[in-house]
C-alpha cells in the first residue's frame, strides 16, 4: 500500500495505491496528511473542538472495493479492496469532508473538503500446471532442435491464474541439461 501526493493527478490531494488480493488495510495518520496545513487539525489538537467526517462517493469503478472506506476519529482511513480485478484495475475516488464544530461566526470556516483516490492495480497471477513424473527414453539420434521430441502426458491441468479463464496459455520446455546413463555390461 502506497500513500502518494496526487496533485495534479484528477485533482486529488492524495493517492491510495494497492495491488488487488490486498486484504482489507488501514493507514494510520491518514487525515493528517492530507489535510496539512488546513488548520483545522490544530484545533482538535489544543482539545478545543470535535471533527466529523463524511464521505462522498465521485466516481471511478466503485466495484473495486467491498465497502466504501471508513474514516476513523483519529483521522485513520480504512480501506476493503476486492480479492481480483479481471483483467484490469481501476480507480475509485471520494471526497472527504471534515467539519469542526467551531461554527462559522466571524467569518470562521468549519469545512475542509479533500479529493483522494483508490488506485486498484491488476496483477497477472502465474499460470499453473501440473508435471508427471516419468521416465523418457528416446534413441540417441531421434530428438534434435528441426525435429524436436513429443512426450505426451509430460504436463497437464494447465490452467491460466485464478479467474484469468479469458487468457491463452501455451508452455515451452527448454532442455537444459542431458544426464547420460552408462552402464557397464
Amino acid at each position: 500500500v502506497v500513500v502518494q501526493d496526487g496533485t495534479g493527478s484528477h485533482n486529488v490531494s492524495a493517492v491510495v495505491r494497492v495491488l488487488e488480493g490486498t486484504a482489507a488495510f488501514r493507514i494510520d495518520h491518514f487525515l493528517e496528511e492530507m489535510h496539512a496545513g488546513s488548520g483545522i487539525f490544530q484545533a482538535l489538537e489544543d482539545g478545543e473542538q470535535t471533527l466529523t467526517f463524511s464521505l462522498a462517493f465521485v466516481g471511478g469503478q466503485a466495484d473495486l472495493l467491498l465497502e466504501p472506506p471508513t474514516v476513523f476519529p483519529n483521522g485513520s482511513l480504512s480501506v476493503h479492496p476486492v480479492q481480483h480485478v479481471a483483467g484490469a484495475g481501476g480507480r475509485v475516488i471520494f471526497d472527504l469532508t471534515v467539519r469542526d464544530d467551531g461554527g462559522v461566526e466571524c467569518g470562521a470556516v468549519d469545512t475542509v473538503t479533500k479529493r483522494f483516490a483508490v488506485d486498484i492495480n491488476y496483477v497477472n497471477y502465474p499460470p499453473s500446471f501440473s508435471l508427471n513424473l516419468m521416465t523418457v527414453t528416446r534413441d540417441e539420434n531421434e530428438c534434435s532442435e528441426e525435429r524436436p521430441c513429443v512426450v505426451p502426458g509430460f504436463a497437464t491441468n494447465m490452467t491460466a491464474g485464478p479467474l484469468e479463464e479469458w487468457q491463452n496459455v501455451s508452455m515451452v520446455a527448454t532442455v537444459v541439461g542431458w544426464e547420460v546413463l552408462l552402464c557397464d555390461g
